[in-house]
Protein backbone atom coordinates (compact mmCIF):
# COMPACT_ATOMS: atom_id res chain seq x y z
CA UNK A 1 0.00 0.00 0.00
CA UNK A 2 1.26 3.38 -1.03
CA UNK A 3 0.31 6.74 0.55
CA UNK A 4 1.03 10.36 -0.36
CA UNK A 5 4.24 11.91 0.46
CA UNK A 6 4.67 13.67 4.07
CA UNK A 7 4.51 17.61 3.94
CA UNK A 8 7.83 18.66 3.62
CA UNK A 9 9.93 20.38 6.31
CA UNK A 10 9.24 23.92 4.93
CA UNK A 11 5.39 23.14 5.32
CA UNK A 12 4.95 21.76 8.76
CA UNK A 13 7.21 21.03 11.95
CA UNK A 14 5.75 17.75 13.24
CA UNK A 15 6.84 18.14 16.98
CA UNK A 16 5.72 21.21 17.40
CA UNK A 17 1.91 20.56 15.99
CA UNK A 18 2.04 17.61 17.62
CA UNK A 19 3.18 19.01 21.04
CA UNK A 20 0.28 21.70 20.17
CA UNK A 21 -2.14 19.17 19.99
CA UNK A 22 -1.14 17.88 23.32
CA UNK A 23 -1.11 21.22 25.06
CA UNK A 24 -4.87 21.32 23.92
CA UNK A 25 -5.65 18.43 24.87
CA UNK A 26 -4.33 19.42 28.79
CA UNK A 27 -6.16 22.62 28.46
CA UNK A 28 -9.66 21.37 27.56
CA UNK A 29 -9.44 18.32 29.52
CA UNK A 30 -8.67 20.21 32.74
CA UNK A 31 -11.43 22.59 32.08
CA UNK A 32 -13.83 19.83 31.72
CA UNK A 33 -13.36 17.13 34.15
CA UNK A 34 -11.63 18.16 37.12
CA UNK A 35 -14.17 16.80 39.02
CA UNK A 36 -15.73 13.72 37.48
CA UNK A 37 -13.95 10.50 39.27
CA UNK A 38 -16.65 7.65 39.23
CA UNK A 39 -17.11 5.15 42.27
CA UNK A 40 -15.39 2.34 40.88
CA UNK A 41 -12.10 5.36 40.60
CA UNK A 42 -12.38 4.51 44.78
CA UNK A 43 -12.25 1.01 44.29
CA UNK A 44 -8.79 1.20 43.37
CA UNK A 45 -8.21 3.78 45.86
CA UNK A 46 -9.09 1.56 48.10
CA UNK A 47 -7.23 -1.57 47.25
CA UNK A 48 -4.22 1.03 46.86
CA UNK A 49 -5.24 2.20 50.39
CA UNK A 50 -4.84 -1.24 51.83
CA UNK A 51 -1.69 -2.17 50.10
CA UNK A 52 0.14 0.99 51.27
CA UNK A 53 -0.88 0.02 54.64
CA UNK A 54 0.65 -3.27 54.74
CA UNK A 55 -3.04 -5.15 54.56
CA UNK A 56 -2.42 -6.99 51.51
CA UNK A 57 -4.23 -6.89 48.51
CA UNK A 58 -7.91 -6.23 49.79
CA UNK A 59 -10.42 -3.21 49.75
CA UNK A 60 -11.43 -1.93 52.84
CA UNK A 61 -10.33 -5.14 54.95
CA UNK A 62 -12.05 -7.37 52.42
CA UNK A 63 -9.10 -9.91 50.83
CA UNK A 64 -11.19 -10.92 47.50
CA UNK A 65 -10.39 -10.74 44.44
CA UNK A 66 -12.44 -7.74 43.01
CA UNK A 67 -10.69 -5.92 40.60
CA UNK A 68 -10.06 -6.81 36.67
CA UNK A 69 -7.72 -4.31 36.70
CA UNK A 70 -4.83 -5.97 39.59
CA UNK A 71 -1.93 -3.77 37.84
CA UNK A 72 -3.55 -0.49 38.54
CA UNK A 73 -4.17 -0.74 42.55
CA UNK A 74 -0.14 -1.66 42.88
CA UNK A 75 0.51 1.51 40.06
CA UNK A 76 -1.10 3.57 42.85
CA UNK A 77 -0.01 2.78 45.69
CA UNK A 78 3.67 3.08 44.08
CA UNK A 79 2.65 6.87 43.68
CA UNK A 80 1.06 7.39 47.27
CA UNK A 81 4.42 5.85 48.67
CA UNK A 82 6.28 9.07 47.36
CA UNK A 83 3.64 11.94 49.65
CA UNK A 84 0.71 11.77 46.76
CA UNK A 85 -2.44 11.65 47.98
CA UNK A 86 -4.11 8.86 46.87
CA UNK A 87 -6.70 10.59 44.50
CA UNK A 88 -4.42 13.30 42.97
CA UNK A 89 -1.94 9.55 42.38
CA UNK A 90 -4.84 7.92 40.35
CA UNK A 91 -5.45 11.04 38.38
CA UNK A 92 -1.68 11.30 37.67
CA UNK A 93 -1.50 7.60 36.21
CA UNK A 94 -4.66 8.38 33.93
CA UNK A 95 -3.72 11.49 32.87
CA UNK A 96 -0.27 10.87 32.16
CA UNK A 97 -1.36 7.85 29.68
CA UNK A 98 -3.31 10.04 28.30
CA UNK A 99 -0.57 12.39 27.05
CA UNK A 100 1.69 9.11 26.29
CA UNK A 101 -1.37 7.78 23.99
CA UNK A 102 -1.52 10.83 22.18
CA UNK A 103 1.86 10.85 21.31
CA UNK A 104 2.12 6.92 20.76
CA UNK A 105 -0.55 7.08 18.15
CA UNK A 106 1.40 10.07 16.17
CA UNK A 107 4.74 7.10 16.13
CA UNK A 108 2.04 4.27 15.25
CA UNK A 109 0.16 5.70 12.52
CA UNK A 110 3.29 7.35 11.35
CA UNK A 111 4.88 4.08 11.05
CA UNK A 112 2.47 3.47 7.63
CA UNK A 113 0.97 6.65 6.89
CA UNK A 114 2.37 9.93 6.54
CA UNK A 115 3.19 13.31 9.03
CA UNK A 116 -0.63 14.85 7.92
CA UNK A 117 -2.64 12.29 8.59
CA UNK A 118 -0.29 11.00 11.42
CA UNK A 119 -0.73 14.37 13.48
CA UNK A 120 -4.54 13.88 12.39
CA UNK A 121 -5.18 10.63 14.28
CA UNK A 122 -3.41 11.98 17.06
CA UNK A 123 -5.83 14.94 17.12
CA UNK A 124 -8.81 12.63 16.23
CA UNK A 125 -8.15 10.51 19.60
CA UNK A 126 -7.04 13.61 21.23
CA UNK A 127 -11.03 15.05 21.01
CA UNK A 128 -13.17 11.80 21.42
CA UNK A 129 -15.37 12.48 23.37
CA UNK A 130 -15.05 9.10 25.49
CA UNK A 131 -11.35 9.64 25.65
CA UNK A 132 -11.40 13.43 27.60
CA UNK A 133 -14.49 11.97 30.13
CA UNK A 134 -11.71 9.61 30.95
CA UNK A 135 -8.55 11.33 31.01
CA UNK A 136 -8.61 12.66 34.61
CA UNK A 137 -10.66 9.64 36.06
CA UNK A 138 -8.31 7.82 37.92
CA UNK A 139 -9.11 4.59 35.74
CA UNK A 140 -7.09 2.40 34.04
CA UNK A 141 -8.70 3.59 30.63
CA UNK A 142 -6.32 5.41 29.43
CA UNK A 143 -3.58 2.88 30.24
CA UNK A 144 -5.39 0.37 28.16
CA UNK A 145 -5.84 2.72 25.21
CA UNK A 146 -1.52 3.37 25.69
CA UNK A 147 -0.95 -0.64 25.72
CA UNK A 148 -3.45 -0.93 22.54
CA UNK A 149 -1.75 1.64 20.66
CA UNK A 150 1.46 -0.26 21.99
CA UNK A 151 0.32 -3.96 20.61
CA UNK A 152 -0.67 -1.71 17.09
CA UNK A 153 3.05 -0.55 17.09
CA UNK A 154 4.50 -4.31 17.68
CA UNK A 155 2.10 -5.42 14.48
CA UNK A 156 3.41 -2.81 12.50
CA UNK A 157 6.99 -2.61 13.37
CA UNK A 158 7.97 -5.83 12.90
CA UNK A 159 7.41 -5.84 9.48
CA UNK A 160 10.33 -3.08 9.18
CA UNK A 161 12.98 -4.67 11.39
CA UNK A 162 13.53 -6.44 14.58
CA UNK A 163 11.70 -4.96 17.66
CA UNK A 164 13.33 -5.55 21.11
CA UNK A 165 12.51 -8.27 23.50
CA UNK A 166 11.49 -6.16 26.30
CA UNK A 167 8.46 -4.79 24.19
CA UNK A 168 6.86 -8.03 24.65
CA UNK A 169 7.31 -8.11 28.14
CA UNK A 170 5.92 -4.67 28.20
CA UNK A 171 2.87 -5.82 26.26
CA UNK A 172 2.08 -8.79 28.54
CA UNK A 173 1.32 -6.72 31.03
CA UNK A 174 -1.34 -5.36 29.39
CA UNK A 175 -3.90 -8.00 30.68
CA UNK A 176 -3.32 -6.77 34.32
CA UNK A 177 -4.91 -3.86 33.12
CA UNK A 178 -7.59 -4.92 30.85
CA UNK A 179 -8.75 -8.57 30.43
CA UNK A 180 -9.43 -7.77 26.87
CA UNK A 181 -5.95 -7.81 26.21
CA UNK A 182 -5.69 -11.90 26.52
CA UNK A 183 -8.02 -11.80 23.48
CA UNK A 184 -5.73 -9.26 21.81
CA UNK A 185 -2.41 -10.95 22.21
CA UNK A 186 -3.98 -14.28 21.79
CA UNK A 187 -5.13 -13.02 18.17
CA UNK A 188 -2.07 -11.38 17.21
CA UNK A 189 -0.01 -14.45 17.90
CA UNK A 190 -1.95 -16.77 16.39
CA UNK A 191 -1.89 -14.32 13.45
CA UNK A 192 2.07 -14.86 13.50
CA UNK A 193 2.01 -18.72 13.82
CA UNK A 194 -0.02 -18.95 10.75
CA UNK A 195 2.47 -17.11 9.17
CA UNK A 196 5.91 -17.57 10.14
CA UNK A 197 7.86 -20.86 11.86
CA UNK A 198 6.38 -21.35 15.39
CA UNK A 199 9.98 -20.99 16.52
CA UNK A 200 10.26 -17.84 15.66
CA UNK A 201 7.77 -16.46 17.73
CA UNK A 202 7.22 -19.13 20.53
CA UNK A 203 10.42 -17.62 22.80
CA UNK A 204 8.16 -13.97 22.46
CA UNK A 205 5.23 -15.55 23.53
CA UNK A 206 6.59 -16.85 26.78
CA UNK A 207 7.88 -13.56 27.37
CA UNK A 208 4.76 -11.83 27.26
CA UNK A 209 2.27 -14.29 29.38
CA UNK A 210 5.30 -14.12 31.93
CA UNK A 211 3.07 -11.33 33.88
CA UNK A 212 -0.10 -13.29 33.33
CA UNK A 213 1.69 -16.69 35.04
CA UNK A 214 3.12 -14.51 38.18
CA UNK A 215 -0.06 -12.76 38.85
CA UNK A 216 -2.36 -15.58 38.45
CA UNK A 217 -0.31 -17.64 40.43
CA UNK A 218 -0.50 -14.98 43.02
CA UNK A 219 -3.96 -14.87 43.05
CA UNK A 220 -4.72 -18.61 43.38
CA UNK A 221 -2.56 -18.86 46.50
CA UNK A 222 -3.57 -15.38 47.79
CA UNK A 223 -7.31 -15.38 47.04
CA UNK A 224 -7.90 -18.97 45.85
CA UNK A 225 -9.19 -18.61 42.64
CA UNK A 226 -8.07 -17.37 39.22
CA UNK A 227 -11.52 -15.40 38.31
CA UNK A 228 -11.94 -12.34 39.79
CA UNK A 229 -15.69 -12.03 41.31
CA UNK A 230 -15.84 -8.65 39.21
CA UNK A 231 -16.35 -11.34 36.30
CA UNK A 232 -18.08 -14.02 38.06
CA UNK A 233 -20.98 -10.81 38.76
CA UNK A 234 -21.17 -8.81 35.16
CA UNK A 235 -20.19 -11.08 32.94
CA UNK A 236 -22.07 -14.14 34.14
CA UNK A 237 -20.93 -17.88 33.14
CA UNK A 238 -22.45 -18.45 29.78
CA UNK A 239 -22.54 -17.35 26.33
CA UNK A 240 -25.76 -16.32 23.68
CA UNK A 241 -27.94 -14.46 26.09
CA UNK A 242 -28.02 -10.89 24.87
CA UNK A 243 -30.64 -9.17 25.64
CA UNK A 244 -32.26 -6.38 23.30
CA UNK A 245 -31.42 -3.61 25.62
CA UNK A 246 -27.78 -4.10 25.95
CA UNK A 247 -27.47 -5.11 22.62
CA UNK A 248 -29.09 -1.26 21.27
CA UNK A 249 -27.28 0.40 24.48
CA UNK A 250 -24.08 -0.94 23.07
CA UNK A 251 -24.27 -0.02 19.06
CA UNK A 252 -25.13 3.62 20.59
CA UNK A 253 -21.94 3.68 22.34
CA UNK A 254 -20.18 1.98 19.52
CA UNK A 255 -22.12 4.73 16.95
CA UNK A 256 -21.78 7.60 19.26
CA UNK A 257 -17.89 7.38 20.00
CA UNK A 258 -16.58 6.37 15.97
CA UNK A 259 -19.54 8.16 14.05
CA UNK A 260 -17.28 10.28 11.97
CA UNK A 261 -14.70 7.97 11.57
CA UNK A 262 -17.29 4.80 10.85
CA UNK A 263 -18.44 6.82 7.95
CA UNK A 264 -15.35 7.17 6.38
CA UNK A 265 -14.72 2.91 6.79
CA UNK A 266 -18.05 2.38 4.94
CA UNK A 267 -17.47 5.39 2.15
CA UNK A 268 -14.30 3.91 1.81
CA UNK A 269 -15.30 0.42 1.33
CA UNK A 270 -17.49 0.89 -0.88
CA UNK A 271 -15.57 3.52 -3.42
CA UNK A 272 -12.54 0.86 -3.12
CA UNK A 273 -14.39 -2.17 -4.07
CA UNK A 274 -15.93 -0.40 -6.90
CA UNK A 275 -13.13 0.51 -7.78
CA UNK A 276 -11.46 -3.39 -7.83
CA UNK A 277 -14.95 -4.54 -9.22
CA UNK A 278 -13.58 -6.18 -12.44
CA UNK A 279 -10.46 -7.30 -11.26
CA UNK A 280 -9.80 -10.79 -10.68
CA UNK A 281 -8.15 -10.83 -7.32
CA UNK A 282 -9.95 -10.59 -4.10
CA UNK A 283 -11.03 -7.11 -3.46
CA UNK A 284 -10.78 -7.59 0.16
CA UNK A 285 -7.45 -8.72 0.63
CA UNK A 286 -6.27 -6.17 -2.24
CA UNK A 287 -8.16 -2.99 0.07
CA UNK A 288 -6.64 -4.79 3.68
CA UNK A 289 -3.11 -5.54 4.13
CA UNK A 290 -3.74 -8.20 6.61
CA UNK A 291 -2.40 -5.66 9.86
CA UNK A 292 -5.19 -3.75 8.91
CA UNK A 293 -7.19 -7.60 8.92
CA UNK A 294 -5.93 -7.85 12.42
CA UNK A 295 -7.02 -4.59 13.58
CA UNK A 296 -10.84 -5.06 12.01
CA UNK A 297 -10.54 -8.80 14.03
CA UNK A 298 -9.70 -6.94 17.47
CA UNK A 299 -12.44 -4.54 17.32
CA UNK A 300 -15.32 -7.24 15.96
CA UNK A 301 -14.14 -9.82 18.59
CA UNK A 302 -14.12 -7.10 21.19
CA UNK A 303 -17.75 -6.04 20.85
CA UNK A 304 -18.73 -9.79 19.78
CA UNK A 305 -17.14 -10.82 23.19
CA UNK A 306 -19.23 -8.41 25.16
CA UNK A 307 -22.56 -8.69 23.19
CA UNK A 308 -22.46 -12.18 23.77
CA UNK A 309 -22.03 -12.59 27.20
CA UNK A 310 -25.04 -9.70 27.52
CA UNK A 311 -22.30 -7.08 29.30
CA UNK A 312 -23.68 -3.75 28.68
CA UNK A 313 -20.38 -2.04 26.94
CA UNK A 314 -19.38 1.23 28.79
CA UNK A 315 -17.57 3.99 27.41
CA UNK A 316 -14.53 3.46 29.20
CA UNK A 317 -14.18 -0.61 28.22
CA UNK A 318 -14.83 1.25 24.17
CA UNK A 319 -12.09 3.27 25.09
CA UNK A 320 -9.35 0.41 23.59
CA UNK A 321 -10.63 -0.05 20.21
CA UNK A 322 -11.17 3.59 19.58
CA UNK A 323 -7.25 4.09 18.22
CA UNK A 324 -7.99 1.42 16.34
CA UNK A 325 -11.01 2.17 14.59
CA UNK A 326 -9.39 5.46 13.87
CA UNK A 327 -6.09 4.13 12.53
CA UNK A 328 -8.27 2.02 10.04
CA UNK A 329 -10.26 5.43 8.87
CA UNK A 330 -7.36 7.13 7.97
CA UNK A 331 -5.63 4.14 6.40
CA UNK A 332 -8.36 3.47 4.36
CA UNK A 333 -8.99 7.31 3.47
CA UNK A 334 -5.45 7.60 2.37
CA UNK A 335 -5.71 4.07 -0.14
CA UNK A 336 -9.08 5.86 -1.74
CA UNK A 337 -7.25 9.21 -2.31
CA UNK A 338 -3.97 7.00 -3.72
CA UNK A 339 -6.48 4.90 -5.35
CA UNK A 340 -8.67 7.40 -7.39
CA UNK A 341 -5.35 9.52 -7.90
CA UNK A 342 -5.97 12.76 -5.84
CA UNK A 343 -3.58 15.41 -5.88
CA UNK A 344 -1.65 15.93 -2.65
CA UNK A 345 -3.70 19.37 -1.86
CA UNK A 346 -7.13 16.90 -2.78
CA UNK A 347 -5.89 14.78 -0.22
CA UNK A 348 -5.27 16.87 2.39
CA UNK A 349 -8.35 18.65 1.99
CA UNK A 350 -10.34 15.56 2.53
CA UNK A 351 -8.18 14.71 5.83
CA UNK A 352 -9.10 18.50 6.65
CA UNK A 353 -12.79 17.67 6.61
CA UNK A 354 -12.92 14.49 8.31
CA UNK A 355 -11.10 15.88 11.50
CA UNK A 356 -13.11 18.96 11.48
CA UNK A 357 -16.71 16.94 10.76
CA UNK A 358 -15.47 14.96 14.09
CA UNK A 359 -14.29 17.91 16.29
CA UNK A 360 -17.56 19.09 15.39
CA UNK A 361 -19.14 16.46 16.17
CA UNK A 362 -17.33 15.39 19.35
CA UNK A 363 -17.76 18.69 20.98
CA UNK A 364 -21.36 18.75 20.47
CA UNK A 365 -21.56 15.28 22.09
CA UNK A 366 -19.72 16.22 24.85
CA UNK A 367 -20.98 19.73 25.94
CA UNK A 368 -24.66 18.18 25.09
CA UNK A 369 -24.53 14.69 26.47
CA UNK A 370 -20.98 13.63 28.27
CA UNK A 371 -20.02 16.52 30.24
CA UNK A 372 -23.80 17.40 31.38
CA UNK A 373 -23.84 13.68 32.92
CA UNK A 374 -20.48 13.99 34.13
CA UNK A 375 -21.25 16.98 35.89
CA UNK A 376 -24.48 15.68 37.11
CA UNK A 377 -22.56 12.39 38.68
CA UNK A 378 -19.98 14.66 40.46
CA UNK A 379 -22.46 16.94 41.90
CA UNK A 380 -24.40 14.66 42.73
CA UNK A 381 -23.39 11.02 43.60
CA UNK A 382 -19.95 11.85 44.51
CA UNK A 383 -20.87 14.91 46.79
CA UNK A 384 -23.45 13.28 48.54
CA UNK A 385 -21.64 9.79 48.95
CA UNK A 386 -18.58 12.18 50.65
CA UNK A 387 -21.12 13.12 53.05
CA UNK A 388 -22.48 10.42 53.89
CA UNK A 389 -18.49 8.26 54.03
CA UNK A 390 -18.03 11.46 56.27
CA UNK A 391 -21.46 10.39 58.62
CA UNK A 392 -20.43 7.43 59.17
CA UNK A 393 -17.08 8.03 60.03
CA UNK A 394 -18.38 9.85 62.60
CA UNK A 395 -20.79 7.53 63.69
CA UNK A 396 -18.34 4.70 63.96
CA UNK A 397 -17.68 2.73 66.55
CA UNK A 398 -15.41 -0.79 66.98
CA UNK A 399 -15.66 -3.45 64.04
CA UNK A 400 -18.92 -1.58 62.63
CA UNK A 401 -20.37 -2.12 59.32
CA UNK A 402 -22.30 -1.11 55.82
CA UNK A 403 -23.71 -2.73 53.56
CA UNK A 404 -23.88 -1.05 49.96
CA UNK A 405 -24.06 -1.47 46.54
CA UNK A 406 -21.79 1.32 45.02
CA UNK A 407 -18.85 0.42 47.60
CA UNK A 408 -15.89 3.03 46.62
CA UNK A 409 -15.97 6.18 47.81
CA UNK A 410 -18.07 4.67 51.32
CA UNK A 411 -15.34 1.88 51.43
CA UNK A 412 -12.39 4.65 51.39
CA UNK A 413 -13.76 7.35 53.59
CA UNK A 414 -15.99 5.55 56.14
CA UNK A 415 -13.91 3.54 58.08
CA UNK A 416 -16.28 0.76 58.12
CA UNK A 417 -16.45 -3.09 56.88
CA UNK A 418 -18.22 -3.32 53.34
CA UNK A 419 -20.60 -5.88 52.32
CA UNK A 420 -20.79 -5.52 48.75
CA UNK A 421 -24.42 -5.98 47.40
CA UNK A 422 -23.29 -6.43 44.04
CA UNK A 423 -20.50 -8.65 45.13
CA UNK A 424 -17.85 -7.29 43.53
CA UNK A 425 -15.32 -6.62 46.51
CA UNK A 426 -16.92 -9.40 48.87
CA UNK A 427 -16.75 -12.89 47.17
CA UNK A 428 -19.00 -14.19 50.16
CA UNK A 429 -22.37 -12.24 48.29
CA UNK A 430 -21.83 -14.89 45.33
CA UNK A 431 -22.91 -17.83 48.51
CA UNK A 432 -26.07 -16.17 49.15
CA UNK A 433 -29.21 -16.36 46.99
CA UNK A 434 -30.14 -12.98 47.02
CA UNK A 435 -29.36 -9.60 48.74
CA UNK A 436 -32.48 -10.18 51.71
CA UNK A 437 -30.77 -13.46 52.51
CA UNK A 438 -26.85 -11.90 52.50
CA UNK A 439 -28.19 -8.91 54.93
CA UNK A 440 -29.28 -11.27 57.06
CA UNK A 441 -26.47 -13.60 56.76
CA UNK A 442 -23.89 -10.44 57.34
CA UNK A 443 -26.22 -8.32 59.81
CA UNK A 444 -24.50 -5.12 58.56
CA UNK A 445 -24.87 -1.79 61.26
CA UNK A 446 -25.53 0.18 58.37
CA UNK A 447 -27.51 0.13 55.23
CA UNK A 448 -27.57 2.39 51.92
CA UNK A 449 -29.82 1.81 48.99
CA UNK A 450 -30.66 3.85 45.97
CA UNK A 451 -34.34 1.75 44.87
CA UNK A 452 -31.81 -1.40 44.19
CA UNK A 453 -33.44 -3.14 47.28
CA UNK A 454 -36.33 -2.24 48.99
CA UNK A 455 -36.10 -1.64 53.16
CA UNK A 456 -39.86 -3.19 53.71
CA UNK A 457 -38.06 -6.74 52.67
CA UNK A 458 -35.28 -6.27 55.91
CA UNK A 459 -38.53 -5.05 58.47
CA UNK A 460 -39.30 -8.31 60.44
CA UNK A 461 -38.89 -9.01 63.85
CA UNK A 462 -34.91 -9.60 63.67
CA UNK A 463 -33.83 -6.56 62.78
CA UNK A 464 -35.57 -2.71 63.27
CA UNK A 465 -34.52 0.27 61.23
CA UNK A 466 -34.12 3.63 61.40
CA UNK A 467 -33.60 6.12 58.35
CA UNK A 468 -30.43 8.88 59.46
CA UNK A 469 -30.05 10.40 56.65
CA UNK A 470 -31.79 10.53 52.60
CA UNK A 471 -30.57 13.08 49.62
CA UNK A 472 -31.85 13.19 46.20
CA UNK A 473 -29.37 13.06 42.85
CA UNK A 474 -29.47 12.85 39.53
CA UNK A 475 -29.21 9.06 37.76
CA UNK A 476 -26.07 7.57 37.77
CA UNK A 477 -25.25 7.33 34.16
CA UNK A 478 -26.30 8.34 30.51
CA UNK A 479 -28.13 5.06 30.53
CA UNK A 480 -29.59 5.83 33.74
CA UNK A 481 -31.52 9.23 33.75
CA UNK A 482 -33.93 10.66 36.02
CA UNK A 483 -33.45 11.37 39.91
CA UNK A 484 -32.94 8.86 42.47
CA UNK A 485 -33.40 8.98 45.92
CA UNK A 486 -30.28 7.60 48.77
CA UNK A 487 -31.42 6.26 51.77
CA UNK A 488 -29.24 5.71 54.59
CA UNK A 489 -30.66 3.36 57.53
CA UNK A 490 -29.36 2.25 60.54
CA UNK A 491 -29.88 -1.00 61.54
CA UNK A 492 -30.82 -2.60 64.72
CA UNK A 493 -30.23 -6.46 64.89
CA UNK A 494 -32.19 -8.74 67.62
CA UNK A 495 -30.61 -11.47 68.95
Amino acid sequence: MKFPPSFSKQDIHPIKVLLFIVFLFIIVSTNLYMEFMPDDTFIHIGYAKDIGEGKGYSFAGNKTYGSTSPLWPPCIAGLAAMHIDLEHAARLWSFLFSIASLLLMYHVVHLRLSVPVSLSASCLLGCNAYFLRWSLTGMESTAACFFMLLLTYLLFQEKRGAVHVIVYFIIGLSPLLRPEFYLFILVYFFSRFINRPIKDYAVKLLIAIIPSILWNAFAFLYYGTLVPTTFAVKAGDTFLSTELGTLIRSAKLFLSGNLIELCVILLALFLLSLRFRHTRKNAASHILPSEYVIIIMWITLFYAYYILKNVTIISRYSLVVIPLVIIISLALLTDVCEQFHLSQRASHFLLAVVVSLSLLVHSLYTYYIVKPDADSFAHGFQREYRKIASLLSSEKHTNESVALSDVGLIGVYSGLRIYDLVGLVDKDRLHFSNKKAYLIGKKPNYLIVHGEFSIDELKNDSVSVQEIYAAQIAGLGINQKGNIIVHVYKLFWKE
